[in-house]
């Protein structure tokens, strides 16, 4: 009996509270519906009242409102912020994407300018009476403290011969000393056992230009009293059978009386791309010649007087 009417309670209460609930919704219905009414004809017969209330209303909520919107800008800026940054990385590194191939081409057009520089340079060399050439690269530098050389690609098949002068633009570089097939060595006007007879183009007299592994060579065999002065453009002066005469040499650069003659050669032997192989139709001098011509003898110690 107890456990039955337990049961039946909850549908009891329900019955009771339905009826109640339905008669405050059609009150608060009829309420809403009333105050609408009420407000339409207080706006018709006093306008300005509605005005003031909702000018309050937004005094009042206006507050609330900009502190609650506070954390959404926030949140807002910051969203713009880290969107900003991340356009900004991604730009540098297309930025330095494009720099680096900028760079790239211009290591390139640098390369090229040099290389079109060297070779206008042997275009624009002037016709002293050679015979043939060979414009070579330079493909190696295996010099050192006691060798001055480079090795050309160039050799007997493009018809290269020992003895031959070496030029750029400039001037005279020095002569073919070894020939392989595809590739051949050049002495340089600064090496140990590089000699060329010279003359001063001012005062017509004849000299030595020796190379000591030095980037200046010495200025030797002067005669005596010989005018020599800071500036001076030696040139070949064709003796000794291997150059012809004419072929711009060096400037002399230090003149110490009593003691030594410094040349500064006008070929930058230092930064060789590209030379001329001249086949002037010179022979190479024997080593007995060498020693008998009075252009090569003596040690470089005592001067020889021009014939």
């Amino acid at each position: 009996m107890n456990h039955h009417s337990r049961r039946n309670t909850p549908k009891t209460v329900s019955w009771m509270y339905e009826p109640i609930m339905q008669l405050a919704e059609r009150l608060s219905s009829a309420f809403l519906i009333a105050v609408s009414l009420i407000l339409m004809v207080v706006s018709q017969i006093h306008p300005n009242l509605l005005s003031e209330t909702r000018s309050l209303a937004y005094d009042a909520i206006a507050p609330v409102m900009a502190t609650a919107v506070k954390p959404i800008y926030a949140v807002s800026n910051w969203v713009d912020h880290v969107t900003g940054i991340s356009n900004l990385v991604s730009m540098n590194a297309r930025l330095a994407e494009e720099n680096a191939k900028l760079y790239k081409w211009y290591e390139k057009a640098l390369q090229l300018e040099a290389e079109n520089r060297s070779l206008r340079e042997l275009v624009n060399l002037n016709d002293m009476g050679r015979k043939s050439f060979v414009s070579a690269r330079v493909i190696a530098d295996p010099g050192g403290p006691f060798v001055h050389s480079v090795i050309v690609w160039a050799g007997t098949r493009n018809g290269v011969k020992e003895g031959q002068s070496v030029l750029t633009g400039k001037g005279l570089v020095g002569r073919i000393s070894e020939t392989g097939s595809k590739a051949s060595r050049v002495i340089l006007l600064t090496d140990l056992n590089s000699r060329v007879p010279v003359v001063i183009e001012r005062s017509r007299q004849r000299a030595i230009v020796a190379g000591d592994n030095n980037d200046k060579p010495k200025l030797i065999y002067l005669p005596d009293g010989a005018s020599v002065e800071r500036g001076d453009r030696l040139v070949t002066s064709g003796h000794g059978g291997i150059y012809i005469p004419g072929i711009p040499v060096a400037i002399v650069d230090e003149v110490v009386p009593g003691n030594e003659i410094r040349v500064r050669p006008l070929a930058d032997l230092q930064r060789l791309e590209y030379v001329q192989i001249v086949d002037f139709g010179m022979r190479m001098p024997l080593a007995d010649e060498e020693k008998t011509d009075p252009v090569y003898s003596g040690n470089g110690t005592s001067p020889v007087k021009a014939q």
